[in-house]
């Protein structure tokens, strides 16, 4: 008796341990803020004089060149960062979401391996809603304020 006493205990011990991990790691994917739904869509507009396009979904960015509208060659991919994606993608093409506005009105999405920010903010412009996106390009010697509008497509 005494023996099924303690394999009763160490397994309903086991137990309450196995359900705390996993509520626990539930709760810390459930932390994750995706992509607003004012910034979700495809929009269009012109990067460095050319045609590019941006696709947010929830939690997932998808940036490229553009003719006609489709990607004029694979774009590149980026995700929310969630314990799945951390563990199905490469770090490089992880970012995060702030959980509100700047006191300007700017949602920032942070790219963890680089750490750029990019800025969109969803405004009114020549009477169509549109996105507007801004980041400081560090690729040069010097810093460049990269900013643009982007339709809906």
């Amino acid at each position: 008796m005494k023996v099924t006493k303690s394999v009763l205990l160490a397994v309903a011990t086991m137990g309450v341990g196995v359900v705390c991990l996993t509520s626990s790691n539930t709760h810390a994917a459930t932390k994750v803020n995706p992509i607003p739904r004012v910034l979700q869509g495809s929009w269009v507009g012109t990067y460095q004089h050319r045609p590019f396009m941006y696709k947010l979904t929830k939690y997932k960015v998808q940036s490229g060149l553009t003719a006609n509208g489709h990607w004029k060659s694979k774009p590149m991919t980026f995700y929310v960062k969630t314990a799945q994606s951390t563990v199905s993608h490469s770090k490089y093409s992880l970012f995060t979401v702030s959980k509100q506005t700047n006191k300007r009105g700017y949602w920032k999405l942070r790219l963890l391996n680089s750490r750029d920010n990019l800025y969109f903010k969803p405004v009114k412009h020549n009477g169509k809603a549109a996105l507007y996106k801004y980041h400081i390009d560090k690729e040069y010697s010097t810093p460049k304020l990269d900013n643009g509008y982007f339709y809906r497509k």
